[in-house]
């Protein structure tokens, strides 16, 4: 009886294992951290039209959503966002288990593209 005990402890370690590992989505950060550059340093930095802090400026934003960003020296640039590194061993993971789809509907499931935004110098008017 033991040793039917043993066979089985490989599989039940296995599948721990395996259950563990998936839904990481949902334990992810719900913010990111992401820094954003002005062509002149020093330029109030925009976030959705919200001042946010002088060039350059690091913030922590939502994951599950996406930006647009401007400075005062003109130029303006957006961050979107895509599927995270997590995120997709959720959608893996619920092809195995139903549990880690809870991970799709998290902020982690997302990852903000770019992390660090360069924004470009605003175009010269003409006349």
């Amino acid at each position: 009886m033991a040793r039917s005990g043993l066979r089985r402890m490989p599989i039940v370690v296995v599948l721990v294992a395996a259950f563990a590992m998936q839904g990481c989505s949902a334990f992810q950060p719900k913010q990111q951290s992401v820094t954003i550059i002005a062509p002149d340093e020093g330029a109030t930095i925009y976030v959705d039209n919200s001042p946010v802090g002088k060039s350059p400026v690091t913030i922590m934003l939502d994951r599950n959503k996406t930006y647009a960003v401007s400075a005062s020296s003109g130029g303006t640039a957006s961050i979107g966002r895509k599927i995270s590194g997590t995120g997709v061993l959720d959608i893996v993971g619920t092809c195995l288990f139903i549990i880690p789809v809870i991970g799709l509907f998290t902020p982690g499931f997302w990852e903000l593209d770019p992390t660090t935004v360069r924004i470009p110098a605003a175009a010269a008017s003409r006349p």
